[in-house]
């Protein structure tokens, strides 16, 4: 149960930090050596409105995560969607033929996620 709670929080928690607090920042980890996500967003040729769309999603459902420590019922919606955004960024990272080391972050939270489902 606890490490159960530690993953929520550890995905949760670590979606919202790239979303919210380093959005504007370079990382080691953006694609294309891009200098902030929403220039990474721009680098893979798609939109403003794709970027908010899934920022909207992706901090939503990792809201919903963390709250699924409380609200179970929460845990298989928001690892679903969250789950369906990192596959897209796996793609994205593909296709512009990112170096591997790139798609870590993603394929790591995917993992975890999974577990989580299956916890």
């Amino acid at each position: 149960m606890i490490l159960l709670i530690l993953a929520k929080l550890f995905v949760g928690l670590g979606i919202l930090n790239v979303w919210i607090l380093r959005a504007s920042k370079s990382s080691p980890w953006r694609g294309l050596d891009a200098p902030n996500l929403k220039e990474e967003f721009a680098r893979y040729g798609l939109g403003l409105n794709l970027f908010y769309f899934v920022g909207a999603v992706k901090i939503s459902a990792s809201i919903g995560l963390i709250m699924s420590i409380w609200y179970p019922a929460f845990t298989e919606l928001c690892s679903l969607v969250l789950i369906a955004t990192l596959i897209g960024s796996l793609i994205m990272h593909v296709k512009v033929k990112d170096p591997i080391k790139k798609c870590l972050p993603a394929f790591s939270l995917i993992l975890m996620l999974c577990v989580i489902l299956m916890g």
